[in-house]
């Protein structure tokens, strides 16, 4: 457990942000969301509706029309050597002023070891640096690893949606938020290291 511990420190010290701004940057993006999204959502939908999805949502034009027209903030986590993962956000003003944090993804073999944590912290200062109090995220009812984590970090249930996104798909999910103190905390506690988000 000590090793273990060390190891998750050591990794967290090294892993740093990156800004996606320019067309290589979405390209390189655009490239791990689909291996990221290939290889975690299986367990929950079919290989038609991934496709489906990530072309809407997570294809070079699709990040690129969030973050130049939208308003959306991107970010890829990185170690000395590799990208780890990504994360998305972007203001929305209904129901009221929030950040709304459409995107957190770890490559397979990077959940459990605090990125995913270093990840919630980055975005809790990104809804600090914003003046914004509260977070909300939609989260698939059926991806339960991941609504766990979400109560871990101070999130809770506040209703279930149904979204229709064309093609005859849907996205069943459940809203959840959670909600900021002045410091920009949320009484964080350390076992959240280890999620597997």
């Amino acid at each position: 457990m000590f090793d273990n511990l060390v190891s998750i420190i050591v990794n967290l010290i090294i892993m740093k942000f990156q800004d996606i701004h320019s067309d290589n940057d979405i390209k390189r993006l655009a490239s791990l969301a689909r291996e990221i999204w290939r290889s975690y959502w299986p367990i929950l939908l079919s290989e038609d509706e991934i496709e489906y999805m990530i072309n809407l949502f997570q294809s070079f034009d699709a990040i690129k029309r969030q973050i130049k027209e939208e308003g959306f903030i991107y970010k890829i986590l990185k170690d000395e050597n590799n990208t780890l993962g990504y994360l998305a956000v972007c203001k929305k003003s209904k129901p009221y002023n929030h950040l709304y944090l459409s995107k957190i993804y770890l490559k397979d073999g990077q959940r459990g070891k605090g990125a995913g944590w270093l990840m919630f912290d980055e975005i809790k200062k990104i809804a600090s640096g914003l003046n914004l109090d509260k977070i909300r995220l939609n989260v698939n009812k059926r991806n339960f690893n991941s609504i766990k984590t979400y109560e871990r970090w101070g999130f809770k249930t506040l209703e279930a949606i149904v979204v229709d996104i064309g093609d005859g798909y849907v996205m069943d999910d459940y809203v959840m938020e959670c909600t900021l103190d002045n410091s920009g905390d949320i009484g964080q506690d350390f076992s959240s290291l280890f999620s597997n988000q």
